[in-house]
């Protein structure tokens, strides 16, 4: 509780935003802000530099939706949380996920949101300038998201800000947080131009590659595509392909595509295998085709390659 009010009063529990009409493939930009490592470096005594105080974190989950749509299209579920790490070397640390509500559709198939951030030349503290973009399909006619949880954790005292302030609640914050969700898309290329400089993280991010001349390889969270090459010439023999989330991830499927020269290599049988092995078809070892792409699924505790390669 605080002087605004309840942080979520019953008015804001329907509240969403929404973007302008959607373009094909154009990005909008849903929201802008300032990161600081330490806001109360900038002096209270100074009402510009007061001013000027921003958030030290945010977490945002939010369910996102066409927000114009005549018919039930799928849901998604965006969850976007950005600190500073201030252990470390006050670097920004940013992640960003977009789950499913509905099952009809893969909404990364429809959907993809980025969070930019670059480093300021404040002298007082470390700051970064945060920003979220997204674009979904042509189909879509526009981004609606619903926040279902928000928090930024210890805001500083900003009289002059309503999202950067200790005084505001969730709804005001969330509403100066949206308050450009509305301006008009731009293109790849205007994109692009506009965050150089800017690192970001995507959220169909689902591609890790591997070339090396390694006979196992590490699945790292949420990838779903691995490029896999050998190095200097040499073949590269997989023989093993390991999971972080867990050794018995059952069903979980992983694509490879051949940059060149790699040979899955058959390791055991069903009936005698170690962890995290792969079998093939027949027993035999498989020898990919360069640019070839193949799946493997997962079952028990070892991968086996679908049938149909020749």
């Amino acid at each position: 509780m605080n002087n605004r009010g309840p942080e979520s009063p019953l008015y804001a529990n329907y509240s969403k935003w929404s973007t302008a009409n959607s373009e094909d493939g154009h990005w909008h930009k849903i929201f802008e802000t300032m990161i600081q490592e330490n806001p109360q470096k900038l002096s209270e005594n100074d009402a510009t530099k007061l001013s000027q105080r921003s958030l030290k974190r945010l977490f945002l989950t939010a369910l996102v939706y066409d927000g114009m749509a005549d018919k039930i299209q799928n849901t998604g579920l965006l969850n976007v949380q950005v600190w500073i790490d201030g252990s470390g070397d006050k670097s920004l640390k940013a992640n960003i996920s977009l789950g499913e509500v509905s099952k009809s559709e893969k909404i990364s198939n429809q959907m993809e949101f980025r969070v930019y951030w670059k480093k300021t030349d404040r002298t007082e503290t470390t700051e970064y300038n945060v920003q979220l973009w997204g674009r979904a399909n042509f189909y879509w006619s526009r981004i609606a998201l619903h926040p279902l949880h928000f928090d930024v954790i210890n805001p500083p005292i900003n009289p002059y800000s309503e999202i950067a302030n200790a005084h505001s609640n969730s709804y005001e914050r969330l509403r100066a947080l949206f308050s450009e969700i509305g301006q008009k898309p731009i293109t790849d290329a205007e994109l692009a131009t506009k965050m150089t400089g800017y690192q970001y993280i995507r959220t169909d991010d689902v591609i890790q590659s591997e070339a090396n001349n390694n006979s196992e390889l590490t699945l790292a969270p949420n990838k779903e595509v691995v490029n896999v090459g050998s190095t200097g010439g040499a073949q590269k023999t997989l023989t093993k392909i390991h999971l972080t989330e867990g050794s018995d991830y059952y069903g979980r499927r992983v694509r490879l595509i051949n940059w060149n020269n790699v040979l899955i290599k058959n390791t055991g049988s069903v009936q005698t295998h170690d962890p995290d092995v792969i079998l093939c078809p027949g027993g035999k070892d498989y020898q990919m085709k360069v640019s070839e792409m193949v799946e493997l699924v997962r079952h028990g505790n070892c991968w086996f390659l679908l049938g149909g390669h020749e």
